[in-house]
């Protein structure tokens, strides 16, 4: 069995950074578990979850 510990920040993190290695690593057989600093689940920071925003300093999606 292949166990990735992902520590996440639990100010929040970046969406895609998150669920697209996650998805890859799922797919290839990978299993996760997660943790922060101090067990609180963390949030997804919601400008990676809103499809519209432009990141400024990429200018792009």
């Amino acid at each position: 069995m292949k166990r990735i510990l992902c520590v996440i920040s639990e100010w929040g993190y970046w969406g895609e950074e998150l669920v697209g290695p996650y998805d890859v690593l799922t797919k290839a057989g990978y299993t996760f578990d997660f943790a922060t600093a101090k067990g609180r689940k963390p949030p997804a920071l919601p400008p990676s979850m809103d499809e519209t925003y432009i990141d400024p300093p990429l200018i792009k999606q």
